[in-house]
């Protein structure tokens, strides 16, 4: 009988101890976007959720902005392919992030990023992170923005024929842009360096995220709309999500944005739609609504 129990118990042990597990994460980021240096001002704000069965000594952190420089895994990979942009290390090619600062739990902790690996860093806990604890890292950070031929992140502008004159398109993507702790899961840590192709492993969480910009620019981000507020020749609106695993922004000073909303047939559910397309494909899309209503 001793020996029956002590099988169960056994094996209730391993389910229990093996029982799936995500780590999550909490994110409050600043942005402010300067369209003359195609750079970004941040500050960020995320709790770190341990949700893990073991304890933590240290978190990496993704910082891919700095895969857009000359000798990194993003720049070999775009060589092999017969792709030299960053190659020659060009300045209006190239991105990086910097002004780093990370504190956690208000205190100054040690980092430093992986030897060969400037798009991944490492920041040493002062206390150990125990299963089922959370703590709070924050940082500045700035942002150069590459012109928008390399990869996701960059910057366009270009001079358009429209109505006779020509018009000064301005746009921004920004994705895969603040700094962002690895996942860690029943493997161990994956220390991902960004790449051209290939999916993002990313922790979920939520994201409170307001974004600052000039007055002409139309911004389409990830989440809800929550707020907007104006001052003098700038804009900040309010985006939060929950139960994502990434944020990503975009901005033009061309587009129209077309509100509207559609009823689901079976359920009878009421959805509201947003699109957004730029004034020279106006003729192509002003169906658009009718598209987005089958």
């Amino acid at each position: 009988m001793k020996s029956k129990l002590l099988l169960i118990f056994t094996f209730l042990f391993s389910f229990v101890s093996n029982a799936y597990w995500q780590q999550e994460v909490k994110y409050n980021i600043d942005v402010k976007l300067n369209d003359k240096s195609h750079s970004l001002s941040a500050f960020e704000s995320l709790v770190y959720i341990n949700n893990s069965p073991d304890t933590l000594f240290y978190i990496y952190m993704h910082l891919w902005p700095n895969a857009y420089q000359d000798g990194t895994q993003l720049a070999k990979q775009l060589l092999e392919e017969g792709e030299t942009l960053l190659y020659f290390n060009e300045s209006k090619y190239t991105g990086k992030i910097d002004s780093l600062d990370f504190k956690v739990n208000g205190n100054s902790v040690l980092w430093g990023n992986m030897k060969n690996y400037p798009d991944i860093a490492k920041i040493e806990l002062k206390q150990d992170l125990l299963p089922g604890d959370s703590i709070t890292i924050t940082t500045p950070f700035r942002v150069k923005i590459p012109i928008g031929k390399v990869s996701r992140l960059g910057h366009i502008e270009e001079s358009i024929p429209m109505d006779g004159e020509f018009f000064n398109e301005k746009s921004y993507q920004i994705s895969q842009w603040y700094p962002k702790p690895a996942v860690f899961d029943s493997i161990g840590w994956h220390r991902l360096p960004y790449l051209n192709t290939g999916e993002f492993y990313s922790e979920y969480g939520s994201f409170d995220v307001n974004i600052t910009t000039p007055k002409e620019y139309t911004i389409a981000a990830t989440g809800n709309k929550v707020n907007t507020t104006e001052n003098g020749e700038t804009k900040t609106i309010s985006f939060s999500q929950n139960r994502v695993h990434d944020f990503a922004w975009f901005v033009d000073n061309d587009w129209i944005t077309e509100n509207s909303e559609i009823k689901l047939p079976h359920r009878g559910r009421v959805v509201k739609t947003i699109s957004r397309y730029k004034r020279v494909n106006r003729e192509l899309w002003n169906i658009l609504l009718q598209f987005m209503g089958w």
